[in-house]
């Protein structure tokens, strides 16, 4: 966190949290969500202010509830959640075919993969992130933790050509063959994975 954001917390400790306004979507795009948005459990309009995007970018962190929010100066702006708390993409790499990014521009390296009843491919990796602190006077500690990304749905095909599915062992039905690892595909439920993974869609206020 820049000297700057944490001098406007100093100066402005009590700026109410906003809940509801900031939505990831599948794609990892970041949308804003008026009250009809939130109402009608809408995705809200796609913000292309590159600059804003970029904020938000380098500002996301994680509370102690597992809520993500972006600082946005001396407001705490918290995140809800399409489906994860990541999306990844596959981006073209001269020294392997590929590297795998999230919508944080985070090169992750993924431990383990899963399909969900839905067909959506997801990965999981470590992530290292600024967590706060769940104290009267805050701190930001940086942190790793097993998290979870959301493979964007426009490289379902690239996962393909890396894939080999329907190995029918054990409960696994696929490998993905990422460099020299033969990750095994596993299945997954959908609406398990914020429990499994430890974190919330919709954050709350605590």
């Amino acid at each position: 966190m820049d000297q700057s954001t944490i001098s406007a917390i100093a100066k402005w400790p009590d700026v109410p949290y906003c809940y509801g306004w900031l939505f990831l979507d599948r794609r990892g795009s970041f949308r804003i969500r008026n009250e009809y948005s939130q109402k009608h459990h809408l995705p809200g309009e796609l913000i292309k202010h590159a600059g804003m995007c970029d904020s938000i970018r380098k500002n996301i962190y994680i509370d102690p509830h597992n809520q993500y929010f972006f600082q946005n100066g001396p407001q705490r702006v918290y995140l809800s959640l399409a489906y994860c708390p990541y999306v990844v993409r596959f981006i073209p790499s001269q020294q392997y075919d590929w590297v795998l990014q999230n919508h944080l521009s985070q090169e992750i390296h993924p431990t383990r993969c899963f399909l969900d009843e839905k067909g959506n491919i997801l990965l999981e990796f470590i992530a290292s992130i600024i967590q706060c602190s769940n104290t009267s006077q805050l701190s930001f500690t940086e942190t790793q933790i097993r998290s979870i990304a959301l493979l964007h749905d426009h490289d379902l095909n690239i996962f393909s050509e890396l894939s080999q599915m329907n190995i029918a062992n054990c409960g696994v039905i696929g490998v993905f063959k990422w460099r020299s690892l033969d990750i095994p595909i596993e299945p997954i439920i959908g609406h398990e994975v914020a429990k499994e993974f430890h974190f919330k869609q919709t954050p709350i206020p605590a």
